[in-house]
């Protein structure tokens, strides 16, 4: 959903990079800390997007 500098279609991707490309490039990643959950570690945020809003200083949009 976010605008690219150079849009390339799926497909395109997929004839360059094989079955790679739905792995790494067109599916999102899952990552979690697990080390650090583990030994009881606990984030001040959870989502990305939160995180960065703090630090730009902005806040959510409304919804609605």
């Amino acid at each position: 959903g976010r605008p690219a500098f150079l849009p390339l279609p799926a497909f395109a991707v997929r004839l360059g990079f094989g079955e790679a490309a739905d792995a790494i490039l067109l599916n999102g990643q899952n990552v979690l800390p697990k080390v650090a959950q583990k030994s009881g570690y606990n984030f001040q945020f959870t989502e990305a997007e939160a995180a960065l809003r703090d630090l730009l200083d902005r806040p959510a949009p409304a919804e609605g």
